[in-house]
C-alpha cells in the first residue's frame, strides 16, 4: 500500500486517514507464517509540529500448528503500530519509515511489524498435553 504524504507533510496539524490491505504478493513471500485472511490496515498520517507519523492497526488471522500436539488452529490478531516518517534515513532504527519523494510504502513495514509480534511458540490450549498424552490414550 502506497501512501501520499505530501499534503500532510506540508501542513502542521494536518491528519489524513487511510485504509487498505497488504498486497497478496507480499504476504505470499513471507516464509514461516501462513496468513488465513488478508492483512487489513487502517490508520492515519498526521503532522505534529512538522513531524509526520503514521499510526495504524493491522487486523488479520494466521494459521498455526500446535507446537505440542500438532493440531491445526487459527488465531486472529488486532495489532497497533506507530512510526515516524523521514525524508532520509538518519540511522538504522526501525521506528522510522523513509519516504521516497512524497510517498511511503507501507506493505513491507507492516509485515515486519507483524512478524516481530508473532509468538515463537503456539499452543492449541494452555493445558495441551502434547503428542505423548495423545498417543497414550
Amino acid at each position: 500500500m502506497t501512501l501520499d504524504i505530501r499534503s500532510v507533510a506540508q501542513t502542521p496539524g494536518e491528519q489524513q486517514p487511510f485504509e487498505g490491505t497488504v498486497s497478496p504478493e507480499v504476504l505470499a513471500s513471507v516464509k514461516g507464517i501462513e496468513f488465513a485472511t488478508p492483512v487489513t490496515l487502517k490508520g492515519r498520517l498526521k503532522n505534529t509540529a512538522g513531524v509526520v507519523t503514521v499510526e495504524y492497526d493491522a487486523s488479520f488471522s494466521v494459521n498455526f500448528v500446535c507446537d505440542r500436539c500438532l493440531a491445526p488452529l487459527t488465531r486472529s490478531y488486532e495489532l497497533s503500530f506507530e512510526h515516524v516518517v523521514v525524508r532520509e534515513d538518519p540511522s538504522e532504527h526501525d521506528d522510522y519509515i523513509v519516504a521516497h519523494g512524497d510517498h511511503i510504502e507501507l506493505d513491507d513495514t507492516a509485515v515486519s511489524d507483524i512478524l516481530l509480534e508473532m509468538p515463537t511458540k503456539v499452543l492449541c490450549d494452555e493445558n495441551c498435553k502434547g503428542l505423548w498424552e495423545y498417543i497414550r490414550s
